[in-house]
């Protein structure tokens, strides 16, 4: 199952829903209101829920040194799109098939 959200306050209503159920997110770095996906990110680090949530943060800017630092002090993977979505995709199911064998 695939939960979206645009919106930071839409995200943070479907992450708190589906708490239980969550194996991995990815999150972009630019969002609809103009609040950064690091934000998001730091905010969720925050819920014990979500301490442990796989994050692969995407973006399609450069950053800098101190969102970079972010990104690492909250246990969150960088990925860039003009790597291709493929990568993406392959990164989530390494993800997703290392939880499965822990499930086992």
């Amino acid at each position: 199952d695939v939960l979206v959200a645009s919106h930071p306050d839409t995200a943070f209503k479907r992450l708190k829903q589906s708490a239980a159920t969550l194996d991995a997110m990815i999150l972009d770095i630019g969002l609809d209101d103009n609040r950064s996906g690091i934000e998001v990110l730091e905010l969720m680090r925050l819920d014990d829920r979500f301490v442990n949530l796989h994050v692969i943060v995407l973006t399609g800017l450069t950053l800098n040194e101190e969102q970079e630092e972010s990104i690492r002090r909250n246990r969150a993977e960088l990925l860039c799109k003009q790597d291709g979505y493929e990568k993406v995709f392959n990164r989530l199911g390494e993800i997703l098939g290392q939880i499965a064998l822990l499930a086992r």
